[in-house]
């Protein structure tokens, strides 16, 4: 016995097939519910029907061994392409002419050999520094349909972030710690999906944008102390600018303030930071002044206080004070002339002081004289009651 066809079910009509040149018989007709088959033929020239028979197997995806009747798969089978295959086989006895046909259908197992697909979206949306550890900032999806499927995980790409990690099971991806725009500002991250067979999913690559808030104080960057003043100076002069920078994020500005306990003597400008004197300075009232100034930015951070101090240079702006008796002691006429008749004494401590020197006031007799180191007031001439 020999192979003398296979016949799949969409074989050409007898009409267009190259063997119709040769001379054959149409022997009979062969239906089932699941194919049809026309003109199945045996050929005067079995060697060319063969053949050519063989060629257009072959076009269809099979071979055939005309002696063994080992029928092959010559691609690679693929369930998801097609599942499975129906073909005829006929055997013919050359010498009497008799056949047998069989039906063959060949079915592919499906197997879980397609990767799962991401179907989250690549975009992550931003949220604030500050807002606590731990949060939720993406969900990853997948669908693993294409092929039977016992499930699949998530997880992150090497290299993402390891501030972040992934629910192998329901793909949430969460941060970590609490997020700060100054110390990171972006997290970049990578999902796969891989199915209980190990097919992976193309990674889906991701970012985490992190908003600036203003979150951080602003710094006083001016000294801590005030160029001292000189006392009787003035009333309502500059004695301090404060400085600060707020740059350290995002800011709407700031404004200066006193910290409770500052002088009362003082005034600040809340916009320029200048500080002022109200009053016209008086070492002997007030030698120093003391003030603290914090600054404050739009969102309510207040800066570490910078403590300043303002001293009054004390000048000699305050008279001597006589301190010896407003009475002279009477003497004698004719008891001599250059006589020493009065001593006179003098305080100068209320302030700072050079020294002090004595004279006679406009008015004084002219028959005296006052030695302005000593103070002794001396009676040149000879005193003369009459």
């Amino acid at each position: 016995i020999k192979i003398a066809a296979i016949f799949l079910t969409d074989l050409p009509d007898i009409v267009n097939n190259p063997l119709v040149e040769l001379n054959f018989n149409y022997q009979q007709d062969i239906a089932s519910t699941e194919f049809t088959v026309s003109d199945v033929i045996l050929g005067f020239d079995p060697v060319a029907l063969e053949q050519s028979v063989t060629n257009y197997y072959d076009s269809r995806g099979f071979s055939v061994d005309e002696n063994t009747g080992i029928v092959s798969l010559i691609a690679n089978p693929d369930h998801e392409a097609q599942s499975d295959y129906i073909f005829t086989v006929m055997a013919s006895d050359v010498a009497s002419g008799q056949t047998d046909i069989q039906t063959v259908r060949l079915s592919v197992n499906d197997l879980d050999d397609a990767q799962p697909i991401i179907t989250s979206n690549n975009v992550v949306d931003t949220i604030d520094e500050n807002s606590g550890a731990g949060q939720i900032i993406y969900t990853a999806t997948a669908i693993d349909t294409n092929d039977i499927s016992d499930g699949f995980v998530f997880s992150l790409l090497e290299g993402s972030d390891p501030a972040l990690t992934i629910n192998a099971t329901t793909g949430e991806v969460s941060l970590t710690i609490d997020p700060n725009y100054e110390d990171q500002s972006q997290y970049s991250f990578a999902v796969v999906a891989t199915d209980v067979a190990g097919n992976a999913s193309v990674a889906q690559s991701l970012s985490l944008d992190i908003n600036n808030l203003d979150d951080t104080a602003p710094i006083i960057t001016s000294g801590d102390t005030a160029a001292a003043v000189n006392e009787n100076s003035g009333s309502g002069q500059l004695i301090y600018t404060a400085t600060a920078y707020d740059s350290s994020d995002t800011s709407d500005g700031f404004v200066f303030s006193f910290v409770d306990g500052s002088d009362a003597g003082l005034t600040l400008d809340a916009d320029t930071g200048e500080v002022s004197l109200l009053a016209d300075p008086n070492y002997e009232v007030q030698s120093q002044y003391s003030f603290a100034i914090i600054a404050t930015d739009v969102a309510g951070n207040a800066s570490d206080s910078q403590s300043v101090t303002l001293e009054i240079n004390n000048l000699d702006d305050t008279a001597a004070i006589i301190t010896s008796d407003s009475t002279v002691a009477a003497i004698d006429e004719n008891s001599g002339a250059a006589q020493i008749i009065y001593t006179a004494s003098a305080d100068d401590s209320a302030d700072v002081s050079d020294g002090f020197s004595f004279s006679l006031s406009e008015g004084s007799d002219v028959g005296l004289t006052i030695d302005a180191v000593t103070g002794e007031v001396s009676l040149p001439n000879d005193p003369d009651h009459e």
